[in-house]
């Protein structure tokens, strides 16, 4: 039998303040998702959650130079742990299918920055 993904999405930021773009990011992501479990982490929980961790993820996370690659390893860990989807704040998505994701990006940037994030398969529908 195949295991699902959890209908959870996990999102990071400094601080639950976001800029007004991000509130809306988050806001789609919500309003499309109505029944997903949604987790938020500031820094200070990103920090409480790492001191939960087995000894030597903690030291593995203090050991990267740039917070942002600190950051990513949290995520990895959090999918990881509590399953579902990683989307960074900057991701919009058009719609959520059964079966996998269909995603499109909305910033001046188009295709920089921002990733989604998981560590099971999903399967893209058009």
């Amino acid at each position: 039998m195949q295991e699902r993904i959890p209908k959870r999405i996990i999102q990071t930021g400094k601080s639950a303040d976001l800029p007004l773009k991000e509130k809306a990011a988050v806001c789609n992501l919500k309003l499309l998702n109505p029944d997903f479990e949604y987790l938020f982490f500031d820094d200070q929980q990103v920090e409480s959650f790492m001191d939960q961790q087995p000894p030597e993820y903690r030291r593995i996370f203090d050991t990267f130079p740039f917070r942002i690659q600190r950051y990513d390893f949290f995520r990895y860990l959090a999918v990881h742990q509590f399953g579902g989807f990683y989307f960074d704040l900057d991701v919009f998505l058009d719609r959520l299918a059964i079966g996998g994701l269909v995603i499109r990006r909305r910033d001046e940037n188009e295709g920089v920055g921002g990733h989604l994030r998981f560590l099971q398969e999903s399967r893209a529908l058009r």
